[in-house]
């Protein structure tokens, strides 16, 4: 593992900064280990809240619910990415770059740990925000994407064209006349 900054020093440089607004958690996935979540992930979102801040995080919501309810009374937005109609889809296209394999199942059983996180939080009065990205794989399965999204209770769907950038420079560019 790198070194971890110390909390104190984070919220240390965070109380600098007078007219901050929003705190926002991304990743890789924060959830993942379940210390960085008590020990740095909770912390910060409590801090965030009692100093009157909007909050955001970043997760995929595939592991166990109660990680999510820990800190859900912290949390303004919860946002996914989703870009999948089915477990088959979220194997292919959440793995695709993966550096181990992913045994189907195993991604079937994230899917709808995923899609049952968000209905919960959904129900529990979280504000669940989904993102979808429109590239080769999506451009005809958006209104199917949508329609899940919808039926897991995301009060938000954000949809964005991919560009050839970073992680995405490698793969196919929807044509223009696609997008339309």
């Amino acid at each position: 593992d790198p070194e971890r900054i110390p909390l104190a020093k984070i919220l240390a440089r965070l109380d600098e900064i007078e007219h901050l607004q929003t705190l926002s958690i991304t990743g890789g996935e924060p959830s993942f280990r379940l210390d960085t979540w008590t020990e740095y992930v909770l912390p910060l979102l409590k801090y965030a809240k009692e100093r009157g801040l909007q909050t955001q995080i970043n997760t995929n919501l595939t592991l166990e619910y109660d990680r999510y309810e820990l800190i859900a009374p912290y949390v303004d937005v919860m946002h996914i990415s989703f870009n999948y109609t089915d477990a088959e889809d979220f194997h292919r296209i959440a793995f695709a770059r993966s550096a181990h394999e992913v045994a189907p199942a195993t991604a079937a059983k994230m899917y709808e740990r995923m899609i049952e996180n968000a209905r919960k939080l959904s129900a529990g009065g979280s504000f669940v925000s989904a993102e979808s990205m429109i590239n080769h794989r999506t451009y005809d399965k958006m209104a199917r994407i949508h329609h899940l999204i919808a039926d897991m209770g995301c009060r938000r769907h954000a949809v964005h064209p991919m560009y050839p950038s970073d992680v995405a420079a490698e793969l196919p560019m929807l044509p223009l006349e696609q997008l339309r």
